[in-house]
């Protein structure tokens, strides 16, 4: 056992977990999907400890001693019952990804604010209301805190200027206010803004220089910014479930544009420029289009695309 380096014990039924303190030696530790309620005590000691995964257990605390875990560059509480983490985290200096995502927190632990070396966030489906501490973590690539009770976006958020992939989903987000000026999120290649309470969307969407992925999904939207046509890298638009009463003509100049969708909306026409995109995948259903021929809406959005075709060579 000790000179053990990895050790796996995922998916089985156990509860209580012998002493490992002397196995020095280990750098990876996988306890995913057990029954696991109390972390053994020892841990702290294994200084080469680089990877260790608690993942769906029923662990409501952990202790100070894993503060110690100087190597420790990715944890995984995913599934958890904690509500907090000891402020001994501070002292995890080389910790890249964190996963606290469905745990029971109702606040943002505050070591986390010095936990700057995290690039990897996830804290989705927890009860929070507030994650102004996150401001504090620019080195961050990825966040992800859907499914909370977020209603404003922590002013300082457009600091994080290596962030890649933003997932604020299905919060109770109204305004994008606090994502001004995007211009300075100029890493952004994902941003997943779903499922909440959104009434329409800044023009300064359209700064976001490398933005492949948008997400705006189960929203309130009546109508689009011309500014969207601007974003030439975005590859992935979903509009689906809005109140939608028209689309932008500058959608034409989405040239990496390959899934569009808009199903579910108020639509009544399209512009013809969706013609000109390289769209692999056209998601139309649900909508009026009262203003297209009835037949052509009937044979589906092959031939909705065609006729949009068709119609801008005869203008």
């Amino acid at each position: 056992m000790v000179a053990l380096v990895t050790f796996d014990i995922q998916h089985n039924h156990i509860k209580e977990l012998s002493d490992l303190s002397q196995c020095r030696k280990l750098k990876a530790i996988d306890f995913q999907y057990n029954q696991i309620e109390v972390i053994p005590k020892g841990l702290g000691n294994l200084n080469q400890l680089a990877n260790l995964s608690l993942k769906y257990n029923q662990v409501t605390s952990l202790l100070l001693e894993l503060g110690q875990l100087a190597c420790l560059e990715e944890l995984d509480l995913e599934g958890n019952r904690l509500s907090t983490l000891p402020d001994s985290f501070i002292n995890l200096k080389q910790l890249k990804k964190l996963y606290l995502c469905r745990n029971h927190l109702s606040a943002l632990p505050i070591c986390l604010r010095s936990m700057t070396s995290i690039e990897v966030l996830f804290i989705d489906k927890n009860n929070l209301d507030n994650i102004d501490l996150v401001v504090h973590l620019t080195g961050l690539r990825t966040l992800n805190v859907s499914t909370n009770n977020v209603v404003d976006l922590p002013v300082g958020l457009t600091k994080l200027s290596l962030l890649r992939d933003l997932d604020i989903s299905y919060n109770d987000i109204t305004s994008l206010q606090n994502l001004c000026p995007m211009s300075e999120l100029r890493s952004l290649q994902v941003l997943n803004v779903a499922g909440n309470g959104l009434p329409h969307v800044p023009p300064a969407i359209g700064s976001l220089p490398v933005l492949e992925k948008l997400f705006l999904n189960e929203n309130s939207l009546e109508i689009l910014p011309p500014e969207i046509g601007s974003l030439g890298k975005l590859v992935e638009l979903n509009l689906d479930e809005n109140k939608l009463v028209r689309l932008p003509h500058e959608m034409g100049s989405l040239q990496s544009l390959q899934i569009l969708n808009f199903n579910q909306n108020n639509l009544n026409d399209l512009p013809n420029e969706i013609y000109s995109l390289p769209l692999k995948m056209f998601g139309i259903d649900n909508n009026p289009l009262a203003d297209l021929p009835p037949h052509i809406v009937e044979g589906g959005s092959q031939e909705v695309f065609d006729y949009l075709g068709q119609r801008q060579r005869d203008q």
